[in-house]
């Protein structure tokens, strides 16, 4: 939870770019005490460094590639890192099924922050930072690699100009102005909610307690096979949503991502009542699967990634490294409130009424979606905060075609 604001600092320092190379550290340190450990002490701090950069990449990366990313396929490249963490777990999944040494494991995910390390070096800063920084030629030699030798960035180079030295008359923003302007603390409340319906919409409880889950149902799959499965689902998943981020917008994925939720883990709340109540389920015994394997498929296409995404293009520059960082730390906040509380929560009022709970919890959050949150899509960190500045509740309509924010979209 404290990584946001180590983060936000680092990247106004060193940049994002040379933030991911430095994370790199304490990521391969963490995986070297892990698989070196001989004892609780060593475990414990490498979980505590493995997670740290872990939690820190939630933020770095989706900041790096807005300010990198052509505005048309912005979201897709956004939406990259969940795919990668997807194909991450599933890799795990797999080798966990075939390979019984937990360190043989370990040391293999050692090579990971070695070879981001290493390759970050060569990728271009962000031209966004280099102008902050007054090295207008590095960021117009940065851009143009970024683009191509032929393409002209003249154009992109005086507007990131314009919006610098917007920014910089601005000034940095405070907490207190981030929370009493409603130019930032609207976006702010936005993010913080779309965190809190990302981690409450039950992800990590399904994916921590997936094996109990099955054996719960008495199923006939085994531990590995029911992970693995349910791994390759979030994958197929999210690389849809990358596929389609950019050409239907990120508010509809949301929704159709908070309905798919909601809907597949009512079916596994009222299968667990079923079986609570002693009725035969064996005609149905197939059903536990479909609804974990649909629950990760609805939450991979939207939001799974897309938090994330909207987390670096709600807020102007100013306010973005400490807005995005406080959002970033309450995401962590939920998942660890989520993760510790859910077993407590079940034995409280059953599994299936823990899945009822977060089924409300999805359906709630697809109705506050409709209602309240802006399509990001194709505008720019500044169109945004003037829509947000301009913005009240009595002048803006809910849905999909709202026409405050339809006509600056491109």
């Amino acid at each position: 939870m404290c990584v946001g604001p180590v983060a936000g600092i680092s990247m106004e320092k060193f940049g994002k770019k040379w933030t991911m190379v430095l994370l790199s550290v304490p990521f391969a340190v963490g995986w070297v005490l892990l698989g070196a450990a001989t004892g609780p002490g060593m475990l414990f701090t490498g979980r505590i460094l493995t997670g740290f950069a872990g939690g820190a990449f939630g933020l770095v990366a989706p900041a790096y590639t807005t300010e990198i990313s052509e505005t048309s396929i912005r979201g897709a490249l956004g939406s990259l890192q969940q795919l990668m963490v997807t194909f991450a777990i599933l890799m795990v999944d797999v080798l966990t099924k075939y390979i019984s040494s937990w360190r043989t494991i370990t040391w293999i995910c050692f090579v990971v922050p070695l070879l981001l390390g290493g390759l970050m070096v060569f990728m271009p800063q962000s031209p966004v930072y280099l102008v902050s920084k007054g090295r207008d030629e590095d960021a117009k030699r940065s851009l143009q690699r970024l683009r191509g030798p032929r393409f002209n960035v003249e154009t992109e180079i005086n507007s990131i100009k314009d919006v610098v030295e917007e920014t910089k008359n601005i000034g940095s923003v405070s907490f207190k102005t981030l929370i009493t302007q409603r130019e930032y603390r609207t976006p702010l409340l936005l993010s913080l909610m779309l965190m809190f319906l990302q981690q409450f919409s039950g992800i990590n409880a399904i994916v921590s307690y997936t094996t109990s889950i099955f054996r719960a149902a008495n199923s006939s799959l085994d531990d590995d096979t029911s992970t693995v499965l349910a791994a390759l689902t979030q994958v197929v998943g999210t690389a849809i949503a990358v596929a389609v981020v950019d050409r239907f917008g990120r508010k509809v994925l949301l929704i159709l991502s908070d309905g798919m939720m909601s809907l597949f883990m009512l079916l596994l709340a009222i299968y667990f009542t079923l079986l609570h109540n002693g009725k035969d389920v064996e005609s149905i015994s197939w059903l536990p699967l479909i609804s974990v394997m649909g629950f990760m498929f609805g939450f991979s296409i939207g939001f799974g990634p897309l938090p994330w995404v909207m987390n670096s293009e709600l807020f102007s520059k100013e306010a973005k490294a400490l807005a995005a960082s406080l959002c970033l730390s309450f995401n962590w906040m939920c998942s660890f409130l989520v993760v510790k509380f859910e077993p407590d929560l079940e034995e409280l009022v059953g599994n299936y009424g823990a899945f009822y709970i977060f089924s409300a919890i999805s359906g709630l959050g697809a109705v506050f979606i409709f209602l309240t949150v802006p399509e990001t899509k194709g505008r720019s960190e500044e169109e945004m905060r003037e829509y947000f500045l301009k913005s009240n509740q009595t002048n803006r309509r809910p849905g999909i075609d709202n026409p405050i924010y339809q006509h600056a979209e491109l």
